[in-house]
């Protein structure tokens, strides 16, 4: 059987394999925050609300050094790798059965060294226990899937979004986006003109993006980035972005792909056959590593 690997991935790209070791809490199902009222001569209550709350996890793990001033090199570099001064990082798990998953974090309570001769600590050996807290409470694939672009007048080739209905002035495409994750994962659609009218629409929610009144000539590319902490909508010309966040039609929602099938469908008036692209990509969410 093939143990764990727990690495750490800090601020600066750099991955440093943690010897871990029991005790760990919070690696698993994040927790749940509940809102409730009660109702007056009523007993218990009303549920309002449940919901995923921040991850916080503690991991320990052994620092080895081939004596004690080598043990003392690397406790010095393993606490400048995990300053949360320097931005988050992430905890990244490969399973025993070869699943690979990552979860952004930072480190908020030091490293926890407990200099005493014994189980804990030695000359050449010492047990850290860290404590990290994940504002997004889930575990991530490492790479996002980007299927390749489609290109109007041509047929797809990658799965999920099929078939394709064309003509010379408009665009439906109707097909599925499954998601394999536990949770929502939000996507990242990449729209290249021309084309004009823009909807794009989740099906299976009944919720939609519009942009009717933008125009996009050739060479232009609309980026719509649905990401917590993020969500922007930029028009590209020339490499110079504009702010289109304010032309959405009132109704849109910077919508999420459901665990799931999402049934998608995109409309678009004025294309160039050939010229007119869409690309899409989204990175799938887990509760467990």
């Amino acid at each position: 059987m093939t143990a764990e690997i727990i690495e750490w991935v800090d601020a600066d790209g750099g991955v440093t394999v943690l010897d871990a070791d029991w005790p760990a809490q919070g690696r698993f199902m994040p927790p749940i925050t509940v809102e409730q009222i009660g109702v007056p001569r009523t007993p218990g209550g009303v549920l309002l609300d449940a919901r995923h709350g921040v991850r916080e996890m503690l991991i320990s793990f052994w620092i080895i050094g081939t004596d004690e001033a080598d043990l003392r090199v690397k406790l010095r570099d393993i606490v400048r790798k995990l300053n949360p001064a320097k931005g988050p990082g992430y905890l990244r798990a490969t399973a025993p059965d070869g699943v690979v998953r990552q979860i952004q974090c930072i480190n908020v309570d030091g490293v926890q060294i407990q200099e005493e001769l014994g189980e804990s600590s030695g000359y050449a050996a010492q047990k850290i226990a860290a404590q990290f807290k994940a504002y997004n409470p889930y575990w991530q694939d490492v790479s996002a899937i980007s299927p390749p672009e489609w290109s109007t007048g041509v047929t797809p080739t990658f799965f999920p979004i099929f078939p394709i209905r064309l003509t010379s002035s408009e665009i439906a495409v109707d097909g599925t986006i499954d998601n394999a994750g536990d949770v929502e994962a939000w996507p990242v659609w990449t729209i290249t003109g021309p084309g004009s009218g823009i909807v794009l629409r989740n099906l299976s929610t009944g919720e939609y993006l519009s942009f009717p009144d933008v125009v996009m000539g050739e060479g232009q590319t609309l980026y719509i980035d649905t990401r917590p902490g993020v969500k922007t909508v930029t028009l590209d010309t020339n490499s110079v972005g504009t702010n289109m966040f304010g032309a959405m039609y009132a109704g849109s929602s910077l919508w999420p792909l459901v665990p799931g099938s999402n049934a998608i469908r995109l409309e678009m008036a004025g294309i160039t056959v050939g010229t007119s692209k869409l690309a899409v990509s989204y990175t799938q969410q887990y509760l467990t590593p």
